[in-house]
């Protein structure tokens, strides 16, 4: 069948690098438990979890964001969004870019968060940390302090920024010490 992500309680989670996408999501239960399987997205119950702007990017771009690899972003328009932001791994995979074999890719997923502190246009000084040649209408999204998740949270993806609400058993202890400083400070 392919290597999967995402084990818990013997319910394999969506397909990672180089396999095809299926939608296999959980069902969770109050405590964030994986109960059973739905053709849709995860279902939380009871709950009150934690509404953040997210931003899909393909694998193995979003694993890169998300543990440090990749300090700058690249998008065709200007991010006006500052401060914490939700990386959403897509379902779809850049095949360009060759997987390495002891990494896995979660898909369909957000995995990790980072805090954007500037976007502006692409020069060429932005190159080497968006891992890409400049192009045209390029701007460079600056992300910091990333923190990847211990394990992805299966949500659908969209274009743009866009928000989902995440249970509070998937967000990092250092997400939720910054949010609680930054609520503090204000």
């Amino acid at each position: 069948m392919g290597t999967h992500s995402g084990q818990t309680k013997g319910i394999p989670g969506p397909p990672v690098c180089g396999n095809s996408v299926r939608r296999l999501i959980f069902v969770a239960n109050q405590n964030s438990e994986a109960v059973g399987r739905v053709a849709g997205y995860a279902a939380c119950k009871g709950n009150k979890g934690m509404i953040v702007p997210c931003l899909s990017v393909r694998q193995p771009w979003a694993n890169w964001l998300v543990d440090g690899r990749k300090p700058v972003e690249t998008r065709r328009w200007m991010m006006k969004h500052r401060g914490l932001l939700a990386i959403h791994a897509s379902k779809t995979i850049d095949e360009n870019v060759p997987c390495q074999p002891d990494e896995k890719y979660p898909v369909g997923a957000i995995i990790g968060f980072v805090e954007v502190t500037a976007c502006r246009k692409m020069t060429k000084a932005d190159e080497q940390a968006a891992m890409c040649h400049i192009y045209p209408k390029a701007h460079a999204i600056v992300c910091k302090h990333p923190v990847k998740m211990e394990r992805p949270y299966y949500c659908p993806g969209s274009l743009g920024i866009f928000k989902r609400d995440i249970p509070p058993g998937f967000i990092p202890d250092e997400v939720k010490a910054k949010l609680h400083d930054k609520k503090d400070n204000i």
